[in-house]
């Protein structure tokens, strides 16, 4: 097939291919066809692996009233090239959002696993995975960790890593040498309320899960008196 198309392989002759298509890829470079026919990304990974994240974007409920035909289309094309799928590939897909996925599509796999969001003792150790990137008054701090742990419950492991990056990438901007726990609650305040229109609201959360007056007086700029009236 990449022979017949020009793609090179990159690959060695005894090496699976491994597709992983994004998930608003043109129908035509995914289902393949177009002005000019090539081969689509589920072709691309016949013999191999192909990997569709976001799977809810291209594996809608076809008799969603909100959606145009064409959806509807894709999805009877993608059910049918998965049906043609030869039979030593691997399909996987991800989504967030399975309760939108079509019931014909859930019939075209063997297995399903659900991934829960962590509990408090793998949110600890993702903390600690995370916050390696950075020099930080954290991890080497129990009741700093545990506090943290907390404020982070209900998150999902996506939601833990993002707020860590986004509290590391702030630090790096304001060139500061630690990160401190202040910096995190602020990234999970953000994460849940995604501004601050009640600042008490935001000095609340803040002594509630640890931060220190001298570490939202500094971080925040928000004045001393103002956080010890709180």
């Amino acid at each position: 097939i990449y022979d017949a198309t020009g793609i090179p392989r990159y690959l060695e002759d005894n090496t699976r291919p491994f597709r992983q298509p994004h998930p608003m890829i043109p129908k035509a470079a995914f289902l393949g066809g177009g002005k000019t026919p090539t081969a689509g990304e589920i072709t691309l990974a016949h013999h191999g692996i192909l990997f569709l994240d976001e799977f809810d974007v291209i594996a809608k409920l076809r008799d969603d009233k909100n959606e145009l035909g064409e959806l509807k289309r894709v999805v009877n094309s993608l059910i049918q090239n998965i049906d043609e799928l030869s039979s030593d590939s691997i399909l996987i897909a991800a989504t967030n959002h399975h309760e939108l996925l079509d019931p014909a599509i859930w019939r075209r796999f063997s297995k399903v696993i659900t991934l829960e969001k962590p509990q408090t003792e793998e949110v600890g150790r993702l903390l600690e995975l995370y916050l390696s990137n950075y020099h930080n008054s954290i991890v080497d701090n129990a009741k700093r960790m545990e506090q943290l742990e907390l404020a982070l419950k209900g998150f999902s492991h996506s939601d833990v890593k993002t707020t860590i990056n986004n509290a590391i990438k702030e630090a790096i901007i304001k060139r500061k040498a630690v990160l401190n726990s202040c910096d995190v609650l602020k990234e999970i305040y953000f994460h849940q309320y995604h501004n601050i229109e009640n600042e008490d609201q935001f000095i609340r959360f803040l002594l509630k899960y640890g931060a220190t007056h001298r570490e939202i007086n500094e971080g925040m700029d928000i004045p001393l008196r103002k956080i010890q009236s709180i």
